[in-house]
C-alpha cells in the first residue's frame, strides 16, 4: 500500500572506536518536529503512531540483539541528553523534512563558516544541493567524530495522508501503517549510522546491504532481510557517538596566524579602553 519512501544518507567520515559493554543496550527516539493534521488529528505523536513505532522497531532490534547476544531497547525520549546516551547506543530524530531538520541547520552553519576553506565547504554545499529538493524521507550524516541520522515524517504521513482520512479503522493503520514506515526508515537510518563508518569509503549500503531494509527506496511494507540484521549486529557494538540535539557543537573553527604588528613611526592616540572589545557569533551547528 502506497509508493515506496527514498532513504538516503550523505557521510563524510567514520569513527569505530570501540569500548566496554555496560548495562541495557538503548535505541533512542525523539521526535522534535511532530506533524499534525486537524482534520484527521494524525501526527508522529499520537498515541497509536508512536506505539506502532516503537512496536515494530523493537521487533526489529529483537533480531539484531539476538545475534549480537545483547539486550537492545527502543525508548521515547523528550529530551535525549549525553549524559543519558551511553557508548555504542543508537539516537534517531523524527523531523518534519530536510528543511527543518538537524542536519539542514548544521549544514548551514558550516557552509556560512568562514573560517573554513573552499574545499573544505564543498562537500557542505554538495550535500545542500543534493537536499534542495528531494523526496528522501530519511538522511544521515556521518563525521569524523559522531553521527547524525533523522527520519522526515512528513513524507511517511503524506505518503499514507489518502488511506487514513476515511478510514473507519484509522488509529490500526497509524499503528500498523504509518508507525512502522517510521520504524523501517529509522532502522534503515540506523544501518547508515551504525554499519557505514566499519566499511570501506567505497561501500554502499543501498547495493550491499542485502535489500530489504537496506534498499534505497523502502515503505512499510518493505520486510528486512537476514543480511540486514547480520550487519547491524555486527556493527552494533561498536562505539558511534551520537549527536546530540542542542549540546553537539560543530569543529571549533582554526586558528588563524597571528599578524606580526608593524612599526609605525607616527604617533598613536592615546587607549579609550574600547578597541579590542569584538562580539564572536557561532555559526555552528544548533
Amino acid at each position: 500500500m502506497g509508493d515506496e519512501l527514498k532513504a538516503v544518507r550523505s557521510t563524510n567520515a567514520g569513527d569505530s572506536r570501540t569500548s566496554v559493554d555496560s548495562g541495557k543496550y538503548i535505541v533512542w527516539l525523539q521526535s522534535l518536529c511532530p506533524i499534525a493534521d486537524e482534520e484527521i488529528n494524525a501526527s508522529a505523536d499520537s498515541p497509536p503512531a508512536r506505539e506502532g513505532t516503537h512496536k515494530h522497531l523493537q521487533k526489529l532490534f529483537n533480531l539484531v540483539g539476538q545475534e549480537a547476544d545483547l539486550s537492545i531497547e527502543v525508548r521515547w525520549t523528550e529530551d535525549v541528553s549525553a549524559e543519558s546516551v551511553k557508548d555504542k547506543e543508537i539516537v534517531i530524530y523524527l523531523v518534519k523534512d530536510y528543511a527543518s531538520g538537524l542536519i539542514s541547520s548544521y549544514v548551514d552553519g558550516r557552509i556560512a563558516d568562514e573560517s573554513l576553506s573552499a574545499a573544505e565547504k564543498q562537500p557542505y554545499e554538495d550535500l545542500q544541493t543534493a537536499n534542495a529538493n528531494t523526496e528522501e524521507a530519511g538522511l544521515t550524516l556521518n563525521e569524523v567524530s559522531w553521527s547524525l541520522c533523522e527520519v522526515y515524517v512528513h513524507d511517511c504521513y503524506e505518503a499514507r495522508k489518502g488511506d487514513l482520512k476515511d478510514a473507519s479503522n484509522r488509529n490500526q493503520l497509524l499503528e500498523d501503517c504509518f508507525g512502522r514506515m517510521i520504524a523501517n526508515l529509522g532502522f534503515h537510518e540506523a544501518m547508515h549510522n551504525k554499519v557505514d563508518p566499519t566499511q570501506a569509503d567505497t561501500w554502499d549500503l543501498h547495493k550491499s546491504g542485502g535489500k530489504g531494509l537496506a534498499k534505497a527506496e523502502i515503505n512499510d511494507q518493505t520486510a528486512h532481510t537476514d543480511k540486514n540484521i547480520e550487519l547491524m549486529a555486527s556493527a552494533v557494538k561498536k562505539n558511534q557517538t551520537q549527536y546530540i540535539h542542542g549540546t553537539t557543537q560543530a569543529p571549533p573553527p582554526k586558528e588563524k596566524p597571528k599578524e606580526t604588528p608593524k612599526k609605525d613611526d607616527k604617533e598613536k592616540p592615546a587607549s579609550t579602553g574600547f578597541e579590542d572589545l569584538s562580539t564572536e557569533i557561532d555559526l555552528g551547528a544548533p
